[in-house]
């Protein structure tokens, strides 16, 4: 049964069925053959297609018309970025981003990068596999990272052994360790960062550790070095005056110097 309620507006009761190509309006909403819905397209590519001429493709609302939730493009950034956002009465809040991720723009809880495969909780460019606030995260090879800051006197070197800093009042920072050091606090992840400037560190799990001239086989266990920054091999058993040396067990076999991957076990 229709009920005609005006010429540009119907009141459908009881079952309605549509059998071949429905249009309302001009370009507004088909229903074609196959049973697929289009809003604002002619030809829908699915059995819903949303198309829009403004960033939001989708949007729910309260009752009195204010906007509660959209899901949209935002060509704004010259990027495809894909947002569900919620509004309180005054300030749009991102609540999950999906996107390359390097475009600015306001912080998501969760950010799904495109590019690089990072997410990120509470942080809007993630940079490791799992970025946390841009505090802690875990690295693509499975190491546990902290940002501390690099107060080494120089760029960041990969791989290299780190301690706490301690020469001035200045909190979550970290140094080169010396020849032998007992201290070693974690692995640089990262190469280039600056002096004084936030760098992540590796402190438990697989890391790229930089080997000394000696370098290394899989399966040795790894202390400090006499080489300050380095790491050596030391496989004689019972051996406690290196005990607070140990960083961890090479699972990557290393000719000369240079980066050996090894599970960290600081002692």
């Amino acid at each position: 049964m229709k009920k005609v309620v005006s010429p540009d507006e119907h009141l459908f009761t009881g079952r309605v069925e549509f059998q071949g190509y429905v249009k309302f309006g001009t370009v507004r909403v088909i229903i074609d053959e196959l049973g697929r819905v289009g809003i604002g397209t002619l030809v829908p590519i699915s059995r819903l297609h949303l198309a829009s001429d403004k960033n939001q493709s989708f949007s729910m609302s309260r009752a009195n018309g204010t906007l509660a939730w959209q899901i949209f493009r935002d060509a704004s950034v010259g990027t495809d970025i894909f947002r569900a956002l919620l509004v309180d009465d005054t300030t749009w809040h991102n609540y999950i981003t999906m996107g390359e991720g390097n475009a600015t723009h306001a912080a998501s809880p969760i950010v799904m990068q495109e590019q690089g495969g990072h997410v990120g909780i509470g942080v809007a460019i993630p940079t490791l596999s799992l970025d946390v606030k841009g505090k802690s995260g875990h690295s693509a090879l499975g190491g546990f990272c902290v940002k501390l800051t690099n107060k080494t006197g120089g760029s960041t070197v990969k791989g290299q052994l780190v301690n706490v800093y301690t020469a001035t009042a200045i909190n979550d920072a970290f140094k080169t360790i010396s020849a032998n050091d007992e201290n070693i606090i974690g692995i640089v992840l990262e190469a280039g960062v600056a002096d004084a400037s936030e760098a992540w560190v590796v402190v438990n799990g697989i890391a790229d550790v930089l080997m000394d001239t000696g370098g290394s086989a899989r399966g040795d266990r790894i202390i400090s070095s006499v080489t300050a920054g380095s790491a050596d091999v030391w496989n004689v058993g019972g051996a406690v005056a290196t005990h607070f040396q140990e960083i961890g067990h090479c699972i990557e076999t290393r000719t000369g110097a240079g980066l050996a991957r090894c599970i960290l076990h600081f002692n």
